[in-house]
């Protein structure tokens, strides 16, 4: 997972928010804090879905709002030197795989009263970060084969699936094609999640079989 942030007038941590749902951990913080400038910030945070396409890049238009969340305080009116620290909530049913979510904080405008100083000041752009939330359930993940053929371009494409109930990190892990290393493909700058395909595309002269495909260090 990875987190977005731009430049602004107030920061937001932790990057990601672990939820050990294995543990029966439901909830998590994050401090929301003004960080520069002489005028106050008005901040929102909701929670939406993570959506990723076939080759692990996040999806990032039209986000599903995640219904499942309490978030308090939802908004917030930062002053020079406030920091507030926010309790994220899941309400949903019992969660028995990994998920992952987005906390997305944006600055929205200002109440009234507070417009004409921040104007004054040159606020010019509004800022937004998004803030991963894991939901950990503890569970190991895997990839399943689920086909591959050989491209135009003289390459091979693969697709896998995680059907396990563990995220599938690519941290320290390889990809090896009938026991040779696969070198510079995509679809590995993200964690598979249960229930997501994956696409891996590099060089080789033919479609490979599962029994060719392994992941490992």
């Amino acid at each position: 997972m990875t987190s977005i942030v731009a430049h602004a007038g107030f920061s937001v941590k932790p990057p990601i928010v672990t939820m050990k749902v294995g543990r029966g951990e439901y909830n998590g913080w994050v401090e929301i804090a003004h960080s520069s400038g002489n005028f106050p910030h008005a901040v929102e945070l909701i929670v939406n879905e993570r959506e990723l396409d076939l080759d692990g890049n996040v999806i990032k238009s039209d986000p599903k709002l995640a219904k499942d969340f309490t978030i308090h305080p939802s908004q917030i009116l930062l002053t020079p030197g406030k920091s507030v620290n926010v309790q994220v909530v899941y309400k949903g049913a019992k969660i028995e795989a990994d998920r992952a979510y987005t906390l997305h904080v944006k600055e929205i405008a200002l109440p009234e009263g507070q417009k004409e100083e921040a104007i004054t000041m040159g606020l010019a752009v509004r800022v937004n970060y998004n803030v991963g939330i894991l939901m950990d359930t503890g569970k190991k993940g895997s990839l399943s084969f689920v086909s591959s053929k050989a491209l135009d371009s003289g390459k091979v494409e693969v697709i896998m699936e995680n059907k396990s109930n563990g995220r599938f990190s690519f941290k320290n892990i390889n990809l090896y094609a009938n026991g040779q290393k696969a070198l510079d493909f995509p679809g590995e700058i993200n964690s598979v999640m249960p229930g997501q395909q994956r696409r891996f595309v590099f060089e080789y002269n033919r479609p490979l079989t599962a029994g060719e495909i392994r992941f490992g260090k």
